[in-house]
């Protein structure tokens, strides 16, 4: 069975993960994302990294950089982290 700990740790590397796609797919750099959301360009390079744990105000801010529904992209991150965990469990 996995933990709480490990799901919320799996939500957050899909939140980080589905926020650089999206970066990405905006063809962004980290510079140019940084001055939309107001956040440093080291902190988003570390968060992308999984270096540093992006704060809920530090999510929102990119969220709305990128322009994309932030409680959508957490509905998301959370069902692909039961998938994998519910995909996990069944192969034990």
């Amino acid at each position: 069975m996995i933990g709480m700990q490990d799901e919320i740790e799996k939500i957050v590397f899909n939140v980080i993960e589905m926020l650089k796609a999206e970066r990405l797919g905006q063809s962004l750099s980290h510079e140019k994302l940084s001055q939309k959301a107001n956040i440093h360009r080291t902190s988003i390079g570390h968060i992308e990294a999984h270096q540093m744990v992006p704060t809920l105000t530090m999510c929102l801010k990119i969220s709305r950089a990128l322009q994309i529904d932030f409680d959508v992209l957490l509905r998301n991150a959370f069902r692909a982290a039961v998938d994998t965990h519910s995909n996990f469990d069944d192969t034990n």
